[in-house]
């Protein structure tokens, strides 16, 4: 994968790419996600090449195996904190039916 995919901060603003080209990614992920077929994408892209599709999808598994916590996620823990107590009452009023 790592020999057709490139990030580089001076193309495309350090967007994750094809290697060799200005193509995101994401741009082909997202027209394979929309129905796109690959036949279509490599005659608008010339310079786009199967082994290209294919590692730009490996990349996308690749994303998919980290463990993100996504940022609302970690809002709703860190008020969680702040307003219940270990066992469970609410900081300020003593309640144990808090719903966050």
């Amino acid at each position: 994968m790592t020999e057709r995919i490139s990030v580089d901060p001076q193309i495309c603003h350090g967007q994750v790419c094809i290697k060799e080209t200005r193509i995101p990614v994401h741009q082909i992920i997202h027209m394979l996600a929309n129905g796109d077929k690959v036949e279509e994408l490599l005659q608008d892209y010339p310079s786009l090449r199967l082994e290209d599709i294919y590692a730009c999808l490996d990349y996308a598994a690749s994303l998919t195996e980290e463990q993100i916590t996504p940022i609302d996620m970690l809002e709703n823990a860190a008020l969680r904190e702040r307003l219940v107590e270990p066992d469970g009452r609410h900081a300020r009023y003593g309640s144990k039916h808090l719903e966050v």
